[in-house]
């Protein structure tokens, strides 16, 4: 057990054996005339209050078994729902602890405000018109069976309901797609076209129809200046010739995902629209700064042997992707009895086609994301 595991049980434990005690400690305020020992209570709840609760911790740990599997997972709506209910308060706890941090961080150091925007937003996310709550009514309503979502094993709270609502915008869109284009030609009209649902509900990212409404000719050209500033920020790290070998008019794909280290900050950036959003925003530690592109990394070779060395830039259902020579190596997530962590600058040997962690990368000790507490 490393030591964030054992601090966050000792908290879980403070918290449960404070509420046990204190039944009533959630309704007392500071500024409250009470006994002494309940307002003392309630400063040292107040002080932990935004950690994990046991429920949490064990479930996380219970998800990492060795029967949990990585990638897209379907559930009926129903169990959906019941494991929405579930996770929410922990997930909304989870959102507020890590927007409070970054709050005081980002303005002691500049380089941070990127992630605390990031994290109030998704923050925000959870709640209101486009909450995960509000579009899985959309789709009941319409009446849809399943819900498909990536399914990462171990996945905070937060995490874990913020894929079910990726996979519910999908979902919406895609019908929204199907009310525009027609249905697929094996599918009758009458059976593609569902409930009418508020226009709210598609506009799911939020996005702005002014990109669109200029000609042809002068998007692409905005959209090939972007592609290659976005490159270019990848000057002075290992990645720093591929830059200039892309041409500024290739088209990057919708779907495709990259990693951007600069600045102080680790950003995982998504491809939709022609534009790349950033999904998540991590301080950068001791990463290599660059741009790497996840999509297009190579496979990692299992034979007997094969050795990968170099920082861990991205974990997810897709693959574990790792800095390898001047590029990305992608290693599969089922290869490993224990995944390695962003940050991390494993030394990673293939044995029988399983991914052993031998050691660190000889040139990167000590590397690693930071943790905030």
């Amino acid at each position: 057990m490393d030591a964030v595991t054992r601090d966050n049980l000792y908290m879980a434990r403070d918290i449960e054996v404070l509420h046990r005690a204190f039944p009533d400690i959630e309704a007392v305020k500071l500024s409250d005339e009470g006994p002494r020992s309940l307002i003392q209570a309630r400063m040292s709840l107040n002080m932990i209050n935004g950690a994990d609760r046991l429920q949490e911790i064990v479930r996380q740990s219970v998800d990492r078994g060795p029967a949990s599997i990585a990638g897209p997972h379907t559930l009926p709506i129903g169990e959906a729902e019941a494991e929405l209910s579930a996770l929410l308060p922990a997930a909304r706890r989870q959102a507020e602890s890590i927007a409070t941090r970054l709050a005081t961080a980002s303005y002691r150091n500049r380089s941070l405000e990127p992630a605390y925007k990031h994290a109030t937003a998704r923050k925000a996310a959870l709640d209101g018109e486009l909450g995960p709550e509000q579009l899985l009514s959309a789709l009941q309503s319409r009446g849809d069976a399943d819900l498909t979502f990536e399914r990462v094993p171990g996945a905070t709270a937060l995490d874990r309901v913020l894929a079910y609502r990726e996979g519910m915008e999908r979902q919406l869109a895609q019908q929204h797609k199907e009310r525009h284009n027609g249905p697929p030609r094996e599918t009758s009209e009458s059976q593609a076209h569902g409930p009418e649902l508020d226009a709210k509900v598609f506009d799911v990212r939020g996005r702005h129809a002014e990109e669109f409404s200029r000609p042809q000719h002068e998007r692409s050209s905005a959209q090939g200046g972007s592609v290659q500033g976005l490159l270019s920020l990848g000057r002075g790290s290992t990645l720093a010739g591929l830059a200039d070998k892309v041409p500024a008019g290739r088209s990057i794909p919708d779907g495709a995902e990259q990693v951007v280290v600069m600045n102080g900050s680790r950003l995982h950036e998504r491809r939709y629209e022609g534009k790349w959003e950033v999904q998540k925003s991590d301080p950068q530690g001791m990463l290599p700064k660059g741009v790497f592109r996840l999509d297009t990394a190579a496979s990692a070779k299992a034979d007997d042997g094969a050795t990968y060395a170099g920082s861990i830039l991205h974990v997810s259902a897709r693959g574990v992707y790792q800095v390898h020579g001047n590029g990305v190596a992608r290693h599969e997530p089922a290869a490993f009895q224990q995944v390695p962590k962003i940050g991390d600058s494993p030394k990673i040997v293939y044995v029988q086609g399983r991914a052993t962690i031998t050691g660190r990368d000889p040139q990167s000790q000590g590397l690693g994301l930071g943790r905030s507490r």
